[in-house]
This record gives structure tokens, sequence and C-alpha cells, in this order.
């Protein structure tokens, strides 16, 4: 009988069978993936309108990763004032969009569709106060495609401060507006 000899392989084979065999050494194949967060916030500020003067936006949202859903509304007016004879338009939609998730930034895009409302001033040829008289006249509502940008930079965890340029595209007046706005919400 001869006598078995010892092959270098065997060493790492019995090298290997032993560090697998050992519950020191744990071998993960992933990460573990931390659960991005859903945030939500409510928005508002007062800006310029396209018409001419006081323009303002608030609105809530909802952000799951990447994608936003928000309800928004607005209020655009030509001139302001006690003696104002001008037109006004407001529009409520629903959009959805995208945005970033940075820490500090946030920016977004969003589309939508939305209800437009509002008054026309229509003159009258009759003299009277101040030379000329008129009436504002309700508009039928319509239906609008609103668009939204966002850009505002996260103070804390819980509030910002930003521009929100927003605008709507209709047959009866399409209008839009840049307002600087606070949001409150769960931002981070």
């Amino acid at each position: 009988m001869t006598k078995g000899r010892f092959y270098p392989y065997s060493l790492i084979v019995c090298t290997i069978i032993i560090l697998l065999s050992s519950e020191s050494i744990s071998v993960y194949g992933q990460n573990e993936v931390k659960p991005k967060t859903n945030l939500y916030w409510i928005h508002a500020g007062l800006g310029r309108s396209s018409l001419g003067s006081l323009g303002g936006s608030a609105g809530l949202g909802f952000q799951l990763n990447n994608l936003i859903f928000s309800l928004r509304g607005t209020a655009n007016t030509e001139d302001i004032g006690v003696f104002s004879r001008s037109d006004e338009f407001f529009d409520v939609g629903l959009l959805v969009g995208v945005g970033t998730r940075n820490q500090k930034v946030h920016a977004s895009f969003s589309v939508g569709i939305a209800r437009v409302t509002g008054s026309r001033f229509m003159e009258t040829t009759e003299g009277g106060f101040l030379g000329s008289d008129g009436k504002n006249v309700a508009i039928d509502p319509t239906i609008g495609f609103p668009l939204e940008l966002q850009l505002f930079h996260k103070a804390y965890r819980s509030s910002a401060i930003g521009l929100n340029f927003y605008w709507n595209i209709n047959h009866e007046e399409s209008f839009g507006g840049l307002t600087v706005n606070i949001m409150f919400g769960k931002l981070r």
C-alpha cells in the first residue's frame, strides 16, 4: 500500500470547505435598500400676472419618487384697485409632472387639465362716474391646459421659499404669471 500524497490543491480545497462551513464570515449578495419616502406640501404666493397686474397661485402637491401630482389654483387680473375696470381670470387644475428629490433644491415641471373661469370688463358708451361706465360680464367656464414650473430652496425639513411659474392655455384668454411662493409640508 502506498502512502497518500498531499497535493497543493488539497490545501486550497480544505480551506474553502472550512470557510464555507464557518459562521464567522457572512456574505451578502445585495445591499439593503432604504425605501424612498413620499413628500407632500402646500404652497401659496403672489407675484405678477401676464395680464399686467397681480397674480397669485396656491396648491397642494404630492411626490412619489420623481412623479408629482398636484392640485393648483391661480388668480390673475389686469388691474387692481377700488375702481378697477379690468378682466379677471381664474383656474383650478389637476397636474402631473416630474421633480427632483435633492436635499436642498426642488425643481419640477407639471402639465394637466383645468377649469377656467373669470370675467371681462365691458365698457358702455354712456358717460358715467370718471368718464366711462361698464360692467364685468362673467365668461362661460372653459377647459384649459395648465403648465407649471417650480424652483424652491428648502430652508428646513418642512419649509421652503421659491419661484412658481404658471401658464394656462385656453380658447378664452391664455394667461400666466410668476409668483414668489412659500412651501410647507414634508419636504425631505
